[in-house]
């Protein structure tokens, strides 16, 4: 509006619907001057035609482009049209592919005349640049340019039978079943979980549930029930109530329902590190993270991979299934996870689990990230974030007072960075000079690492500063110390740190003693250097 309001005339359009579309191709369906349009939905209808039957005496033309010297379809030229008169602002065009997102509207290049009746002039400019004129060319037509031709041919379509009505079709939607299954084309190794049983030799069935949750009671009596069917299968089942760790839970309640159905299978209850692991795979999957829902079920293959997930009330019948296919390839299992007909264009997507070991070792589950990360390092350390990983495994073995692990991972993280990754240097640096194992401290060392992280931060990092300030304690350089000490107590007091100014301030009082700092055997805290 001219008054910069915004008037939603949606209505008038016909195009104010529920649907979640996505997108919108555009297209002179039935040859008659005005435009048409296709809408792609995510939500059903998954596609709509919109026919433009709108009254109207304007004029209009369409231009196809033919390439010759560039690309045929002559992606990338621009066309105006010139209307003529005192005040020639030309009408333009640019021709594109995939001019939306997931939608490609027609090659043929529309232009409303409004009320101009008489002959207009289209100029293009082609892909490569060049410049051509076709004059005097008439209204209410289609044309085709080719390249380099100089003449404008006039395209004569068969003509159309009177235009029927379109009455919109009922949408159908299938009944909500509150379930999904989700098919994984790559194995995801799950970590280490509580005492979870991986690589067994069996599938296994892991069911989150909670004795709140209706579907998740009617799940776990279907399992009882078919007990024969899934052990003849091969199958295994750990059931692990979310009881302990949700607001309205009742462990008590839990074991009840156990007892009720006469569960014959595994059972425990989860953790809040449970959850959080088995959240890590959920979210591998999808692009929109949410939180697991009840019931969810994962089932695992002989190895202890992923194989498919289930959101809602699992199926025996579907389980069943799924299980005798854990051993077919993957066009296979790809077709039988398909919800419509049709062909696949591209091979499936490959997820990398990559991201779980990161996430475990950034999250402080230091054993079950080292053991993920010795288990899967050859699959690792082609990621492009390996050197990224080895940081914080070289963190995790330090928290666990491996001194030596710890030198390894960032040393190969100094080595892959070419001396460039300062928290590689400072972790080194910190091991080199305060780990109580005096085989492998090395004070002049340490100090060549920590000059270089200082270097790399400006001098604007506290944990860098405290570093340097123990290595020169270490190699016997306690005016050094002293002097980054305080340098690292003045940036942690500016930023408002004031447990972290009294943990270095211990360390202060002893370089004015002249004695280095000396971990604790047993491991750090993981709040980087400054204990």
């Amino acid at each position: 509006m001219r008054d910069g309001s915004f008037c939603d005339v949606s209505a008038v359009s016909g195009l104010d619907l529920r649907d979640d579309g996505r997108g919108i191709g555009r297209v002179d369906w039935d040859r008659d001057g005005d435009l048409d349009f296709f809408v792609s939905n995510r939500s059903a209808p998954r596609l709509r035609f919109f026919r433009n039957d709108l009254p109207g005496r304007n004029g209009f033309i369409a231009i196809r482009l033919e390439g010759t010297v560039g690309n045929r379809d002559a992606i990338g030229a621009r066309v105006n049209v010139h209307l003529g008169g005192e005040e020639d602002l030309p009408l333009a065009r640019t021709l594109r592919a995939g001019d939306g997102f997931l939608s490609q509207s027609s090659k043929w290049l529309h232009f409303g005349l409004g009320a101009h009746r008489g002959p207009v002039t289209v100029e293009v400019r082609w892909p490569n640049g060049s410049r051509e004129s076709f004059p005097d060319l008439g209204g209410n037509a289609f044309y085709r340019l080719r390249e380099k031709s100089g003449t404008a041919e006039v395209v004569e379509f068969e003509r159309a039978p009177p235009a029927k009505p379109l009455s919109p079709g009922p949408v159908v939607l299938p009944a909500p079943s509150g379930s999904a299954r989700t098919v994984c084309l790559s194995r995801i190794p799950l970590p280490a979980i509580d005492s979870l049983p991986l690589d067994t030799g069996k599938p296994l069935l892991v069911t989150l549930w909670a004795s709140w949750c209706a579907p998740c009671v009617a799940e776990l009596e279907e399992l009882a029930d078919r007990e024969a069917e899934l052990r003849a299968a091969g199958c295994k089942v750990m059931a692990i109530s979310v009881d302990p760790i949700t607001p309205n839970g009742d462990e008590a309640a839990a074991k009840r329902i156990l007892h009720k159905v006469d569960f014959p299978f595994q059972s425990s209850f989860a953790s809040n590190s449970t959850i959080e692991k088995l959240q890590m795979v959920h979210d591998l999957q999808f692009d929109i993270f949410t939180e697991l829902p009840l019931p969810a079920s994962f089932l695992l293959d002989q190895e202890g991979n992923l194989a498919v997930f289930y959101r809602g009330r699992l199926k025996v019948s579907t389980l069943l299934r799924d299980l005798g296919e854990l051993g077919s390839d993957d066009v296979a299992r790809r077709n039988s996870a398909d919800q419509f007909e049709g062909q696949w264009f591209a091979p499936p997507r490959r997820l990398h689990f990559f991201p779980i070991g990161l996430k475990l070792l950034q999250r402080g589950y230091d054993r079950e990230g080292i053991a993920y990360y010795e288990r899967h390092k050859s699959s690792f350390a082609g990621h492009p974030q390996y050197q990224r990983m080895l940081v914080f495994l070289g963190d995790a073995a330090n928290r666990l007072g491996d001194g030596k692990g710890a030198l390894l991972a960032y040393g190969e993280a100094i080595g892959r960075s070419a001396g460039k990754d300062s928290a590689a240097l400072r972790g080194a640096a910190w091991v080199l000079a305060t780990d109580p194992n005096s085989s492998l401290r090395d004070g002049h060392r340490a100090v060549a690492y920590a000059e270089s992280a200082k270097k790399l931060t400006g001098g604007k990092d506290a944990a860098v500063l405290d570093t340097l300030a123990a290595a020169y304690a270490e190699s016997g350089d306690f005016s050094a110390a002293i002097s980054n000490v305080e340098a690292a107590l003045m940036l942690l007091r500016d930023g408002g740190e004031a447990a972290l100014v009294k943990r270095v301030n211990a360390r202060r009082s002893l370089y004015l003693k002249k004695r280095a700092f000396r971990r604790a055997r047993g491991g750090r805290k993981p709040d980087g250097n400054l204990e």
